[in-house]
């Protein structure tokens, strides 16, 4: 698997958040996963952390965003 990056000789770094669907049985869970992944894929500003893309697997979702450097 290759890295991700904005330039394709240049690899660049991503922070995850992890949230195990176990957290996601309730409906209103699940329902505020998804409006956080849909209010921040909108946000396009200097000081928001960039939503870069979310995937999920049989027992979590993942939200890949900007990293942030002190």
């Amino acid at each position: 698997m290759s890295p991700i990056s904005d330039q394709d000789d240049e690899p660049a770094s991503w922070a995850l958040k992890v949230v195990s669907k176990s957290n996601l049985t309730r409906s209103k869970a699940r329902q505020k996963l998804t409006s956080e992944i849909k209010i921040h894929r909108s946000l396009h500003h200097e000081n928001i952390v960039r939503f870069v893309r979310y995937f999920e697997d049989k027992e979590n979702v993942y939200i890949m965003l900007e990293i942030c450097h002190n």
